[in-house]
């Protein structure tokens, strides 16, 4: 696994060379391979962004979602980037076992999980744009022809000009 340049076998002696096994949790077309606590955060990561793949996903493994430890769901919550679970598990830091179920009904009820998740993807398009719109009004301040923008940003040379013109540069 480890190839190093030169080949400096001091270097190399130092750095253990274990073999890595890792997972690709969206590739994963068989969630029945997985069992218990494991399947659920698998589960739960796979269709972070897909809620209703998500709920048909709680709906087929209820038995285990309704008993899940505490620290799952902390997991869950933190790995699969859904932090308002919390808010709908009432009293959660005395409970030993949670009921995902309930809390997702409740989530879903409220549209809170889709209204983050296009927020989300709103967002960065936004600042993208800003992003993109900032880059540009610093070439043009700076007098670069738009030629040579155009082929840096590789953006089209209307967007360029339509930056020019709201700003007023000359």
């Amino acid at each position: 696994m480890i190839a190093m340049p030169g080949g400096n076998p001091i270097l190399a002696s130092l750095v253990p060379d274990y073999p890595m096994h890792l997972l690709e949790v969206q590739c994963i077309e068989n969630m029945e391979e997985y069992e218990g606590e494991l399947k659920v955060l698998l589960g739960f990561v796979k269709y972070q962004k897909n809620l209703e793949a998500l709920l048909t996903f709680v709906g087929e493994n209820e038995e285990i979602c309704k008993k899940l430890p505490r620290e799952t769901l902390r997991t869950i919550e933190a790995v699969a980037e859904i932090k308002e679970l919390e808010e709908y598990i009432p009293n959660i830091e005395e409970q030993e076992v949670i009921n995902m179920c309930d809390a997702l009904q409740q989530l879903r009820q409220e549209g809170r999980m889709e209204g983050r998740m296009e927020g989300r993807t709103e967002g960065r398009r936004e600042g993208k744009l800003e992003a993109e719109e900032s880059i540009i009004l610093e070439m043009l301040k700076k007098k670069l022809d738009i030629p040579l923008i155009e082929d840096i940003t590789h953006l089209p040379t209307e967007r360029i000009l339509e930056i020019k013109r709201q700003y007023k540069i000359q």
